[in-house]
């Protein structure tokens, strides 16, 4: 994945390019941080819609609001 953005940001020019933004997957987080390393004025960050959806995902499993929601489906 670190080839493919670094080759992206080549395409498009590390002069326009400011950030990155992923997924929070462990391959693009690898990839982002090395990334930065490579380009020390570009800045990688996971997407925070991705994160916040994730996160939420995880709070309905808790049984205080997943045997609760059947009943505010009704």
């Amino acid at each position: 994945m670190f080839e493919l953005l670094d080759s992206m940001v080549d395409e498009i020019g590390e002069e326009y390019v400011a950030q990155v933004v992923t997924d929070g997957a462990s391959n693009l987080v690898a990839a982002g941080r090395m990334l930065m390393e490579k380009r020390t004025k570009l800045f990688w960050s996971p997407c925070a819609t991705h994160c916040l959806g994730l996160i939420l995902e995880d709070i309905g499993k808790l049984p205080v609001f997943y045997n609760n929601i059947p009943n505010a489906k009704k």
